[in-house]
């Protein structure tokens, strides 16, 4: 799906070096803190938190260190002031991105950003792209093969606003921000495999085997920065 957070390609490899995987760690952290902060350290009565630990808890991040993210946004810990940081971004071959950070320094950010971006042939557009793309919540699924229409129904059923059979048999549900929780609770019974809040490009871009190579370098210098928390695209 166009848009889908870059998260994913790593979720979903076989292995993950251990530095990789404590970049990782560290990342969803600092979304734990900064949700704990802005809206209070239970996740029953913060969404933004509750989603944080869903994400942390899909990447099998251990408890103590989600317990510990919680106590830093709250206070109980150290912390050095983090802010959530979003800007646009043009790539080669007409891509657009969206990229989402938590950082100490928006300067530091913003010009390493800058760099990245020039080095594979992009650039900042502040305001240039968030046209192409519309805010959903995103729920992907991996119900039981005999469960699999129950569960297509069961999301129209629920205001879903749109509702994907899969090749691998998953189902991808899209539905509006109101609904989001709402839904998700709805549709556990069916393995929730991943959720969250993504944005969706309206326009997609097919990129050929060389201009794939090219921007799958530019994704992956963006995805090792240690401030980037998501990256949306209109790759199709």
């Amino acid at each position: 799906m166009s848009g889908h957070s870059h998260w994913s390609g790593i979720k979903h490899k076989k292995s993950v070096q251990d530095a990789k995987r404590a970049q990782i760690f560290t990342k969803l952290g600092r979304a734990i803190t900064v949700a704990s902060r802005l809206g209070g350290g239970n996740p029953d009565f913060n969404p933004n938190l509750r989603l944080a630990i869903d994400k942390a808890k899909e990447f099998n991040m251990p408890k103590d260190k989600i317990e510990n993210s919680v106590r830093k946004g709250t206070g109980e810990g150290s912390e050095n002031r983090l802010e959530e940081a979003q800007y646009e971004a043009m790539g080669p071959s007409s891509t657009m991105l969206i990229i989402l950070t938590i950082t100490d320094n928006k300067n530091r950010t913003v010009s390493d950003l800058r760099r990245i971006l020039e080095k594979h042939g992009g650039k900042m557009a502040d305001g240039g792209v968030s046209w192409n793309f519309k805010r959903a919540g995103i729920i992907y699924l991996s119900p039981d093969p005999e469960q699999i229409e129950y569960a297509v129904n069961s999301a129209i059923e629920n205001d879903a606003e749109d509702v994907v059979e899969n090749k691998d048999d998953s189902v991808t549900v899209t539905t509006g921000l109101e609904n989001f929780n709402s839904l998700k609770e709805k549709l556990s019974p069916f393995n929730i495999r991943e959720s969250g809040m993504e944005y969706i490009a309206q326009n997609p871009v097919a990129l050929d085997e060389k201009q794939k190579e090219k921007y799958d370098r530019l994704i992956e210098d963006l995805t090792d920065h240690q401030d980037v928390q998501e990256i949306f695209d209109n790759v199709a």
